[in-house]
């Protein structure tokens, strides 16, 4: 509140210096003072007792200060009031100094307007005086020249009439200069035009009837010249141009001019297109150069975007220029002279038409060339460019949309674009399969897991994906913000959906997946076995990893928010697995076959019925189960092992043993007693678990070695009821059968499955045995140990 006060205080002072009291509550009242009202500030200045008050009593305030106050008090007041009038003195003298500048150049500014004003003021004077004396003059002038003020007229306008005839009379010869002079020929027709009028209005007058009869043949011989000027090859269009011109202002027929200006129009658009065929020429020339491996000098084709300028700089621009000078000529003049037709328009716009769809045709065939050549950067730019330059000149022509062409154009251009990045796909796809196929041919046969196989997987796979992401990369250039036609609605969705992620990336898929199949039905025998499971695992890659990534890559990149009518990930996933199962079966069924011709040689080829006895296992079991374990772990470096069924205990492996000691046992017995050794058999086939050979395979080691070793043992079995065996070929057999189930139940998911086909092989040849004697079975054990 204090503190308020003593700034009111100081305000106050200030302002009643300056009598301005009435301005304090109107500018503090702004300020919202929390300790003081409005009415009090108004009772605060009209205080007689307040010093600082505009009402200010003297001799009220002294009275009230003796009466009320001690002598010490006083005094502190009057060393207050001292200390008080200093301040605001130095204050006074510091806000003087402050503004002395401004009151000075406030001064000299006064001053100097007074100045101006009193020299305003002479000046004034002196034009008052200036103008009295000129109206003086005029009043005089008037006066002296009034009596031949009409002789004066008369003779300006016989001289005005000597001047049009002496330019009559002259008219005939500068129009022969002029004619002679060829820069000059706008003159010649502007004098004519000027002395028309003249010459009819006094043609009968023999005098200017002859003037205008050698003006006339003088206009006609610069008629000649002037279509001689549009007909000339080499004629600049600006002369062409004013030709036309000057012969619509010597009253040429318009339907005349207009047809004789589209005809010089056709033969420089003719030229402008011949030079891009031209060029078309000496690009099929270089391509056939370079493949004859011909070095030989020849002018060399633009590249696409020297052709795409040419276009704009040369074609497009004489075409643009046909389009206005057309229009200013033969359009927009609609004077008595020269009357307005809508055939000029239709004519206009047939010619732009026409050649337009001719340049367009030449545009697409240099495109299409250039696919195989241009990069796709330089391609896109020289597309939007093309594309621009089309825009421009679509405004000046109201009638006829080329717009439409363009925009066809740059779609074609895409997808011409995406063919040819689908075809390198496709070549880079097979490419991979060729070295691949030479990579595991180098690798042949190896017993040792060094991880090959999936070194070979691997890379591929990681190539065909970088290769697909490179790809759709390019293509962006197609949809960048830069380019003028890729926000249009048009082109964008088309490309994006249409072209990118169907007819390139799901058919390139599609053609993976159909070229796996093609592997899988024996249309590229002889095909080696590794490769069937490579691409079996790259299918199942692509199906589980690969489509969803790509396909979410490609929506992701060119904005695909539309997903009605395109190819669900399903859908191509259902594909790859269908190719992989494909792929997967046939490889089984090619080891099992090459392992089934090793044995049907080794039975069909031995004489059963003069074996030996049996002291070895035969070969050809140790390189059925060589290869086996080959197969084991190829297999095993591209997919899981899978599970196999738990038996009881190891000692189930002897099982197989433990019935050959039942079964001689039995066939003895049935011997002695005379019971039908074949009955026997078929009785033990009707208790036998059925085995379906040619079965689905999974994506596992355990069900592809099964898979295997079924057809295997299958032929054995087949190959085995063709033959009749002695005691010892019968013997050789249960060693064989022996040393298979020894090895053989480790590669498959349920083991009991060797047994039931070993056991099923052995009674088959029991059945065709002329000598029913098996050995021993801790023999066999020591025959096949020994191995």
């Amino acid at each position: 509140m204090t503190e308020d006060i003593e700034r009111i205080k100081k305000k106050n002072l200030l302002l009643s210096y300056y009598n301005q009291d009435d301005l304090l509550a109107a500018g503090d009242s702004n300020r919202n003072l929390p300790a003081m009202s409005d009415s009090e500030v108004q009772i605060h200045l009209r205080d007689p007792y307040d010093i600082n008050s505009s009402s200010f009593e003297p001799d009220l305030f002294l009275k009230k200060l003796i009466k009320e106050k001690t002598l010490p008090e006083i005094m502190d007041f009057e060393n207050e009031v001292a200390k008080e009038t200093r301040r605001l003195d130095s204050e006074m003298q510091t806000l003087v100094s402050e503004n002395y500048n401004k009151f000075i150049s406030a001064t000299d500014t006064i001053r100097q307007m007074r100045s101006d004003f009193k020299k305003m003021e002479d000046e004034m004077e002196n034009l008052v005086s200036f103008m009295s004396d000129i109206t003086t003059f005029n009043d005089k002038i008037n006066t002296t020249f009034q009596p031949k003020r009409s002789e004066i007229s008369r003779l300006s306008g016989i001289n005005n009439l000597l001047k049009k005839l002496q330019f009559v009379f002259e008219l005939p010869a500068k129009l022969n200069e002029f004619v002679e002079k060829e820069h000059s020929y706008a003159k010649a027709v502007f004098y004519f035009t000027k002395a028309k009028k003249t010459l009819d209005h006094y043609k009968k007058m023999s005098t200017f009837k002859n003037i205008e009869n050698d003006c006339l043949l003088i206009i006609e011989n610069l008629k000649e010249k002037l279509y001689g000027r549009i007909d000339m090859s080499d004629s600049k269009p600006n002369d062409i141009l004013e030709s036309v011109d000057l012969l619509s202002q010597l009253g040429e027929p318009i339907e005349q001019l207009s047809t004789k200006y589209m005809n010089r129009i056709e033969k420089s658009l003719d030229q402008d297109l011949n030079a891009l065929k031209l060029d078309l020429d000496l690009l099929a020339i270089d391509q056939k150069n370079q493949k004859d491996n011909n070095s030989g000098k020849v002018q060399s084709a633009m590249d696409i975007l020297e052709f795409v300028d040419h276009g704009c700089n040369n074609f497009l621009a004489n075409l643009s220029s046909v389009i206005e000078s057309f229009t200013s000529l033969f359009l927009n003049q609609k004077n008595s002279d020269f009357k307005y037709t809508d055939e000029n328009e239709e004519k206009l716009n047939t010619l732009i038409r026409a050649y337009w769809l001719k340049y367009c045709d030449i545009v697409r065939i240099r495109f299409e060339v250039e696919q195989n050549l241009g990069e796709n950067t330089i391609i896109v730019r020289a597309v939007d460019r093309f594309y621009r330059r089309i825009q421009t000149i679509n405004k000046q022509i109201p009638n006829i949309d080329l717009s439409t062409e363009a925009s066809s154009i740059a779609l074609y251009v895409a997808h011409l674009r995406v063919n040819f990045y689908l075809e390198i796909l496709k070549s880079h796809f097979n490419e991979s399969l060729i070295d691949l196929r030479h990579q595991v041919a180098l690798i042949g046969t190896s017993n040792q897991p060094d991880k090959k196989l999936l070194n070979l997987h691997d890379s591929t796979f990681k190539s065909l994906t970088e290769q697909i992401k490179n790809v759709l990369s390019n293509l962006q250039a197609f949809i960048a913000s830069d380019i003028s036609f890729s926000a249009k609605v048009y082109f964008n969705e088309p490309f994006c959906k249409t072209y990118v992620r169907e007819n390139l990336l799901v058919a390139y898929l599609k053609f993976i997946a159909q070229t796996a199949n093609e592997y899988s039905n024996g249309s590229h025998d002889p095909v080696p076995s590794a490769l069937l499971l490579i691409l079996s695992r790259l299918c199942l890659e692509f199906e589980s990893v690969a489509i969803d990534y790509l396909l979410t890559l490609a929506d992701e990149q060119f904005f695909i928010n539309n997903k009605s009518g395109i190819t669900n990930k399903k859908e191509l996933g259902d594909l790859f697995r269908d190719s992989a199962k494909l792929l997967i079966n046939y490889y089984v069924k090619v080891r099992g076959i090459n392992i089934s011709q090793m044995i049907r040689k080794s039975v069909e080829t031995r004489d059963w019925l003069n074996t030996i006895e049996p002291r070895n296992v035969r070969a050809v079991m140790k390189r059925i189960v060589e290869d086996l374990t080959s197969i084991d772990l190829q297999v095993g470096e591209l997919f899981e092992a899978g599970i196999r069924k738990e038996k009881g205990s190891d000692s189930s492996r002897n099982t197989f043993m433990t019935r050959q000691t039942q079964r001689s046992a039995a066939w003895n017995l049935g011997a002695n007693s005379g019971v039908d050794s074949k009955l026997m058999s078929n009785i033990q086939k009707l208790f036998a678990e059925k085995i379906e050979i040619f079965s689905q395979v999974d994506f596992n080691k355990m069900s592809i070695l099964t898979g295997i070793v079924k057809i295997t043992l299958k032929t054995f079995l087949e190959c085995i009821r063709l033959k009749t065996f002695s005691k010892y070929g019968l013997q050789q057999i249960q060693v064989d059968c022996h040393y298979l189930q020894m090895y053989l139940w480790r590669f498959v998911n349920d083991e009991n499955l060797v047994f039931v086909l070993l056991e099923e092989i052995l009674n088959s040849s029991i059945n065709r045995c002329t000598d029913v004697q098996l050995m021993e079975s801790r023999v066999v054990e020591l025959i096949c140990e020994a191995v």
